[in-house]
């Protein structure tokens, strides 16, 4: 179980650029919490760039987790894109005690993704967002709220805000069959569940 909680907690350090959301109010960044983690989502295949952090809420009862990443598939898709999706989804849902929900569709030229786990007495509620760029990479922004349900309202109000602005925006390609669901499955695996940091304080060390 340690070695499950550990793996979940693995977004560390802010990079260079604002992050794709506002914060709420008072929340505290938690400076490399798990920057080892880091590299195992750059180990996963066609990863470009990965980048997150964790903010906890200052109750320390919330924890929002903000991913910013870039991977480039086989084909750059609609379809590829949403089959990275269900992947990520089914792998990361495999370490909850419940998958509630998830959904996708798209707008305009990007694909908005949701969907909700349950860990024991803790929700896990991801809010995702992909584009693509004329080099064919494919870019994520996701939000993450952690908490009991009743701690997830700030959080979740923050989700709103999350957009992915990409200067050298371009359409997905026409269909092609490819092993995106596989790749993505392979992220939901390393995402897993995000439990707070906490939890693992208070019932781990």
């Amino acid at each position: 179980m340690k070695a499950i909680l550990i793996l979940c907690v693995w977004c560390a350090v802010a990079g260079a650029e604002p992050w794709p959301m506002q914060v709420p109010a008072g929340w505290v960044e938690q400076q490399g919490a798990a920057e080892g983690q880091l590299a195992k989502l750059r180990s996963v295949p066609g990863t470009v760039r990965g980048e997150g952090t964790i903010f906890l809420s200052p109750e320390g009862d919330a924890q929002l987790t903000i991913l910013r990443w870039d991977i480039k598939l086989d084909h750059a898709t609609r379809e590829a894109v949403e089959q990275f999706d269900r992947g990520m989804t089914a792998g990361a849902s495999e370490a909850a005690t419940h998958h509630v929900s998830d959904g996708r569709h798209f707008v305009a030229q990007q694909l908005r993704a949701s969907s909700v786990d349950e860990v024991n007495q803790l929700r896990v509620h991801q809010e995702r967002v992909y584009g693509v760029d004329h080099g064919g990479v494919i870019h994520l922004v996701s939000a993450i709220c952690t908490a009991a349900p009743a701690a997830l309202g700030p959080c979740e109000a923050a989700q709103a805000t999350l957009t992915l602005q990409l200067a050298d925006a371009a359409t997905f390609d026409e269909a092609h069959e490819d092993l995106a669901y596989k790749v993505g499955y392979a992220v939901g695996g390393v995402l897993s569940v995000m439990l707070v940091i906490w939890v693992i304080r208070r019932f781990v060390l």
